[in-house]
């Protein structure tokens, strides 16, 4: 794992360099458009940054511990409604086919959208995974770091919410999911056994409904500085016989002084009845905890506190430092008995467009079970 982590060090750093193939990548019509005596400037990519650009169609690559190396192509197309009252904040919907070194295959499409004078937020996602993930049991009984069993199984998912703006950036409405597991897979059930006395195998589709209550002061919800958001939110999932509700408490605070930024969360969700394996909470992955891999914690009950200090180090760049603590457990009862987690590291921001204020991070994590996570996204993680 340190080979891989210093690997994917070397590899940010030469991908930052003033050459940047990124930049080549955002929009070629754009590149055409520079004379020819610029493209040979070291400082192509702050004039690209300059632009306003509106759609990105540009090859994605994404690495993370849980997918390895996973490439396709990204198409996003980020806007701005309008409103009188308030500057308007900038939304996206975007669609991708992403495939990695690990046999995974992604199709998803989403949107993040104010309407007209954020009279309503609507957010949805929906696709099709064909995946392969890493099973090391619940809290209690979770396998060592090399001792997972691996699985395979393919899913089908949508869910998302309406929302209704009632003033003061403060919105109310309903939540939807659904959730289907299938062409699951193991050739490790003696590993399976040891951990828990559950059939993992066993297809699962969940249909949910519920509320949310959010209040979204944030300047940029994909890039934040200033501002605070919570969500409460409640889901009744369905499937076949049983019912399970979903709970989930999200408050976030950013604050900026001198172009330096501090950005805090708490999370917090929790299930109440049977719930199937693969939807149980987790604790880990490119924005929860980075460093843990995602699905080495799960259960019925998640918290996680973090912490992001973002500093500049020129126009274009950021450098940023960041802490997680927390952990799963069975029930809410017992959430704090169990061992507590951290994860610490730092990684780049890459400004790929000023005006919207979308950046690319790189991050690098460790974390108190000797584990490495390296993440390559668009957006910062919270």
């Amino acid at each position: 794992m340190f080979k891989k982590a210093s690997y994917f060090i070397l590899s940010l750093i030469i991908s930052l360099a003033p050459h940047l193939k990124i930049a080549a990548q955002i929009d070629s019509t754009i590149i055409e458009s520079i004379p020819k005596k610029t493209k040979k400037s070291l400082f192509n990519l702050e004039r690209l940054s300059n632009k306003n650009i509106s759609l990105l169609a540009l090859p994605s690559i994404t690495i993370s511990p849980e997918t390895d190396f996973k490439a396709g192509i990204l198409i996003d197309y980020f806007y701005k409604t309008k409103g009188s009252n308030t500057k308007p904040r900038v939304s996206s919907t975007w669609g991708q086919i992403l495939y990695s070194t690990r046999n995974q295959l992604t199709v998803s499409i989403a949107t993040n959208t104010y309407t007209n004078e954020e009279r309503f937020y609507i957010s949805a996602r929906a696709g099709l995974l064909v995946n392969y993930e890493r099973f090391w049991g619940f809290t209690s009984a979770t396998l060592n770091n090399p001792d997972y069993a691996s699985v395979t199984y393919n899913r089908l998912f949508a869910n998302g919410s309406v929302l209704k703006n009632l003033g003061n950036k403060t919105f109310v409405g309903v939540n939807f999911n659904y959730s289907k597991y299938y062409n699951i897979a193991t050739n490790e059930k003696d590993k399976i056994s040891n951990v828990t006395s559950t059939d993992i195998t066993v297809n699962s589709n969940v249909v949910g409904l519920g509320a949310s209550f959010v209040v979204d002061k944030r300047n940029n919800q994909f890039s934040p500085t200033l501002g605070k958001y919570l969500e409460i939110s409640n889901t009744l999932n369905y499937q076949q016989s049983s019912v399970y509700n979903h709970l989930v408490l999200d408050a976030r605070k950013y604050f900026t002084q001198h172009n330096r930024t501090w950005a805090l969360q708490f999370y917090s969700t929790h299930q109440f009845g049977i719930v199937p394996v693969f939807d149980k909470n987790r604790i880990g992955g490119h924005s929860l905890m980075r460093g843990i891999f995602q699905g080495k914690y799960r259960d019925n009950s998640l918290w996680c506190l973090q912490a992001e200090y973002r500093m500049p180090l020129s126009g274009l760049l950021k450098l940023a430092f960041f802490g997680s603590t927390g952990n799963t457990a069975p029930d809410v009862n017992s959430l704090f008995k169990q061992q507590i987690l951290w994860s610490g590291g730092s990684g780049l921001r890459l400004l790929i467009n000023k005006q919207k204020e979308i950046y690319v991070r790189a991050d690098v994590a460790y974390t108190s079970i000797h584990s490495f996570g390296y993440y390559i996204r668009i957006g910062d993680a919270f």
